[in-house]
């Protein structure tokens, strides 16, 4: 979601609105998945979710590979995202 969605999704009811992490996602994944699949109303089956819960894993970072330009847009980027991150929290 960019920065100018972040009206939009502060005008859905709060039931209707949901802020995953996919940090928390990897870190937690079977609290995270059970309450994705709960959001819309779906019943988790527990061996769908140990399943769904293997799934999920960190990554290793890979901005140091990229060449200085693409550095500099992805660092750009982030911050925008970030900004967006600090907007949701907004009431």
């Amino acid at each position: 979601m960019g920065a100018s969605a972040v009206p939009e999704f502060h005008a859905l009811q709060s039931d209707r609105r949901m802020v995953l992490s996919y940090g928390t996602l990897c870190a937690e994944p079977r609290s995270e998945i059970a309450r994705l699949a709960r959001f819309p109303g779906a019943d988790v089956a527990p061996n769908w979710l140990t399943a769904a819960a293997r799934i999920p894993e960190p990554r290793f970072a890979r901005w140091p590979c990229l060449a200085p330009d693409e550095r500099r847009v992805l660092t750009a980027k982030t911050e925008e995202a970030r900004e967006a991150l600090v907007a949701l929290s907004l009431p």
